[in-house]
Parts: structure tokens; sequence; C-alpha cells
């Protein structure tokens, strides 16, 4: 029996996805670190979480950490973080995890943490428009809903306004 490093092919490309998807699920945890910014070493966790890593996930937090709007860092401590729920509108049983909701300036804001490629985006948006249903029925919220698609490690986003109505 032998073993051999996978670098190409299909197999490396799954390995290289699921590396990143475990990136991805890591990273969302040290953003809610960031509600506790004064009891938090971030650079040694990063350290610690990511040691292969510690640049690009540096750069990404920081992206986040600098960014105004969408109103990350205010969004994190004032809003929920990684918020489950369950429940029925008109009839369909709508469930899911919201990466990031929260209210700031009269909006409320939905945001999809991305750690993968850009090509996910339109079914984020998707994603993030049955959220915005779902908020809108739990809130009886009436105010603009704004959408975003955040890729840190790519240091990009795309904002929308939810197009659900009901």
């Amino acid at each position: 029996f032998s073993t051999e490093r996978i670098s190409s092919g299909p197999l490396a490309t799954s390995r290289s996805s699921l590396v990143k998807k475990r990136q991805g699920i890591v990273f969302h945890k040290l953003l809610e670190l960031i509600r506790y910014p004064e009891n938090t070493d971030f650079r040694k966790i990063i350290s610690d979480w990511f040691p292969d890593d510690e640049d690009e996930v540096s750069e990404a937090l920081n992206y986040i950490l600098a960014k105004e709007s969408p109103p990350y860092v205010r969004l994190i401590k004032e809003g929920a973080v990684e918020w489950p729920f369950l429940m029925s509108i008109g009839g369909e049983r709508v469930e899911g995890q919201i990466d990031l909701w929260g209210i700031v300036d009269g909006r409320l804001w939905i945001v999809d943490y991305k750690s993968g490629e850009k090509i996910l985006q339109e079914k984020a948006f998707l994603q993030l428009n049955g959220y915005a249903r779902a908020l809108r029925e739990y809130l009886r919220w009436e105010g603009p809903i704004e959408l975003a698609v955040v890729y840190p490690f790519l240091r990009e986003e795309f904002i929308r306004t939810a197009t659900t109505t009901d």
C-alpha cells in the first residue's frame, strides 16, 4: 500500500475546496471575536489558528475592520452572528443560518461571508433574499434591507437591496 500527495486533478481540487471551507468556518469564529476586542489578541489567535496562512488571514481581517459601508464592525458588535432560524412563511418552511445581520442607521443588513470563488455570488444573493423575507416577517421590518456578499480573502464585496416585498 502506498500513498502519494495529490497535487493536481479532481481530488486536489476537492481537497483545496475542503481546506478553503474549513478556513472560512474558522475565519467566521475569528470575526465573532470582534465583539470583544479588548480581550482579544488577534495576532496571536491568527498565528495559532492559521499557522500556514497568517498574512492572508490578517489581510482579510483588516479588510473587514477597515470597511465603513457595510458597517461590519458595528454589525458584528450590535447584531446577530451565526443566527439560526426556522419559521413558516405562507405555509412554506424556511430555515437557515445567517452569517451576520443587524440594524445600523435605520437599515437592516444581512451579510454572507464567502471564502470561495465569486462564482457562487448569484446563489448567495438568492439565499440572502430568502433570509430577508424571513427577517422581514420575524422583525415585522418595513424599512430597507441591504444584502452583502463578502469575499474577505479576495477583499471584495457585492451589495444589493433585497428584492423581497412580502
